[in-house]
Formats: C-alpha cells, sequence, structure tokens
C-alpha cells in the first residue's frame, strides 16, 4: 500500500510541476507579446488603437455633471510627430516653400513652418527664385525623430535642398 501511495504521490507531483512550468512559460509569452504590442511604433495602424477610450469615469456616489476631468486609464500616443523648421535670416523676396514627398505644403511667410511629419516622409527645401543665401534652422522637433537634430541648419540659395528622410527611434 505505501508503494502504490508513493507512486500515486510522485505522479501527482510530477503534474504540478509541469503544471507550474507551463504557466510560468506561458505568462512569460504573454508579457512579451503584451510589450511588443505596446511599444509598437506604428500603434495608431494595429488593432488595439481601436479599443474605445474612456472620457469620463464615474466613481461610486459622484453625480453625471462631470465637473472633475476624467482619469486617463489606458492611453495610446494621439501626438503626431512634428518639425518646426524656422527662417533665420528675413528676406525681403521670401518665397521659399516647404515640399514634402514632392508636394509643396508651406511657404516660410511666416519665419517658421510646423509641420505634421511621418515615418518615411521625404523634405526639402524649395528657394528657386530667391538670389540671396538663405539660413533654416530646425528650432522644435519631437523627440521620436532620429534624422535630424535640434538646430541643425541648413543654406540654400536658389535652388532645391533635399533635407532627407524623416526616420524615428526605434523602440524595439
Amino acid at each position: 500500500m505505501s508503494r502504490r501511495f508513493s507512486i500515486i504521490l510522485r505522479n501527482c507531483v510530477e503534474f504540478i510541476e509541469r503544471l507550474i512550468l507551463i504557466i510560468i512559460v506561458g505568462g512569460f509569452v504573454m508579457l512579451v507579446a503584451a510589450q511588443l504590442i505596446l511599444s509598437n511604433p506604428k500603434l495608431k495602424d494595429s488593432l488595439i488603437a481601436r479599443i474605445p477610450k474612456v472620457n469620463s469615469i464615474l466613481t461610486f456616489g459622484q453625480s453625471k455633471d462631470f465637473q472633475e476631468p476624467a482619469k486617463a486609464v489606458f492611453s495610446t500616443k494621439q501626438d503626431r510627430d512634428y518639425l518646426v523648421i524656422s527662417l533665420q535670416n528675413k528676406s525681403v523676396e521670401n518665397n521659399a516653400k516647404l515640399m514634402m514627398n514632392g508636394q509643396i505644403i508651406s511657404d516660410f511667410s511666416r519665419g517658421y513652418v510646423k509641420v505634421d511629419i511621418d515615418e518615411g516622409d521625404y523634405l526639402a527645401i524649395d528657394t528657386r527664385g530667391v538670389e540671396e543665401g538663405l539660413w533654416f534652422e530646425i528650432t522644435g522637433m519631437s523627440t521620436s525623430i532620429s534624422s535630424f537634430r535640434m538646430g541643425q541648419q541648413f543654406w540654400v540659395r536658389n535652388g532645391l535642398k533635399s533635407l532627407g528622410k524623416v526616420e524615428g527611434i526605434n523602440k524595439f
């Protein structure tokens, strides 16, 4: 009887060990998968971005007048990446234009341009027709952009200056 009991006990312990090991490995795989999904730089295109967002939360006893701002429970990246390019030497004749992917999107009539960008966009400054040289400087940008840096300057005279392709910081 004791031999049969020890065999049953040993089989039970082995089963529990396998079950615990499967739970640990499965939990680790789910943890890694969740981290990859949440750190996705293109989260706006993924399925998790389609989860409805709660704008307001009622706590127990709170009325529906919503005098308190809602508390964020889950948020995704809503701000688009941006770049601010300023014209350093203001000229009387200012025909400089900013081009993105071959299309003119703005001019420097205000002295600067703030443009929303996506990874893979090509930027260029068009100063054709402007005889004097113009200095441009990047005065603001999103932290997730790696192809440009704050304070980076460009000099253009009567031509088309390619600034390059927008690249983001690899989050993986």
